[in-house]
């Protein structure tokens, strides 16, 4: 009996390791960060952040630093704990996003107030002096929030020449960034996530001064307006994976603000909204095996419930709450901020401590055995 389940077991694994997008939901692997090297404060005087995780758990953000007063970048590593980023001369700056090879982007200023110019920067190893990216008008903020496994950068840079805030991508940080371009003459745009083709996800605004939910594809001139369902007023795309698939969040309801998650497929260039009964929801990132996580709110009167969420095209939504194997009694998933490419997920815990999940695919089948 036991060799059959042993063989049903092996069977199922394989099985599921063949399919990009699986029938079920993986199952995850919880790590309290805290305990870890990664003490950070979610709320208060200066909040800290989680912004981007990589295929290795690292994770970067910002955290105060107390002693000099200002905020710092840093990336936190399993088995080394937080390091804070080298400033290389600036008093304080952000870690926005991060790539497979340990390469970190983010915004270094000049000074002490956050009102001052900031200039978009590069890591190119925890230990390195960040590199500041090319811009046209050093008197004016620009912004590097992504980058792929080859280097190349997507963020944000007011140009003179423009004479806006458009969407840039950096294929070497020395040189002028590519152009993204707006939706309408006078619009602004910026690019929040960039995949290993060189796509760009981010927001362009357009001839009505709306911001619309875009994706840049090499070799167009123009951004592409990615069409979600029941838009009000605004969309924004938040994050796209390697399949060219984006994620995003739409106004449904007109004049109010309230939002929901979508996904665009970029085969059907089609898009659908992934929460659709709750109240507001907003994704925080997609994998490669289109994987979304995020946040909802849901109405249940008199009170607003807020819980974590995840989202697959064939599993459709699940509390991402359920789906972790060993979350110790009294604890739950608050936010998840970061999803990587291969399905690591960051975020904040009821405890106010920042987490690790770590996928483990395995099938309800196999459940279902081990339980038996």
């Amino acid at each position: 009996m036991k060799r059959k389940l042993l063989l049903v077991l092996v069977m199922c694994l394989t099985m599921y390791s063949a399919m990009a997008d699986s029938l079920w939901a993986a199952l995850y692997k919880y790590q309290d960060l805290s305990l870890q090297g990664l003490s950070l404060t979610r709320f208060g005087a200066h909040p800290e952040t989680l912004k981007a995780i990589n295929d290795s758990g690292w994770i970067v953000g910002s955290y105060y630093d107390a002693a000099a007063l200002v905020d710092r970048p840093y990336v936190w590593r399993p088995g080394l704990g937080r390091t804070g980023l080298p400033l290389g001369g600036n008093y304080q700056g952000y870690a926005n996003g991060l790539n497979n090879a340990g390469k970190i982007v983010g915004e270094v200023y000049i000074s002490l107030s956050t009102l001052m110019p900031h200039y978009p920067c590069v890591w190119t190893s925890p230990a390195a002096n960040p590199t500041n990216l090319y811009v046209s008008d050093a008197t004016k903020n620009s912004n590097a929030a992504g980058i792929n496994d080859s280097g190349q950068i997507a963020g944000d840079m007011y140009s003179t020449g423009w004479s806006k805030v458009h969407g840039a991508r950096w294929v070497n940080p020395a040189d002028a960034p590519v152009d993204l371009g707006t939706l309408g003459v006078l619009g602004t745009s910026t690019g929040k996530s960039i995949n290993n083709a060189n796509q760009v996800a981010g927001t362009a605004m357009n001839t009505t001064n709306q911001d619309r939910a875009c994706r840049w594809v090499p070799g167009h001139q123009f951004p592409q307006e990615l069409m979600v369902p029941a838009v009000g007023h605004f969309s924004y795309g938040n994050a796209i994976n390697n399949q060219g698939n984006v994620v995003g969040k739409a106004d449904y309801t007109p004049g109010l603000g309230i939002g929901h998650a979508f996904y665009w497929d970029s085969q059907t260039e089609a898009a659908q909204d992934i929460c659709p009964t709750d109240y507001e929801s907003d994704p925080a990132g997609i994998s490669d095996a289109n994987e979304v996580v995020g946040y909802v709110l849901s109405m249940v009167y008199p009170a607003i419930k807020s819980q974590v969420f995840y989202w697959t095209p064939s599993a459709g939504q699940k509390d991402l709450n359920q789906m972790v194997v060993n979350l110790p009694a009294g604890v739950t998933l608050q936010t998840a901020n970061a999803i990587s490419r291969q399905g690591f997920v960051t975020g904040w815990d009821s405890q106010g401590h920042p987490y690790l999940l770590t996928p483990l695919p395995v099938s309800p089948g196999i459940d279902l055995l081990l339980l038996d």
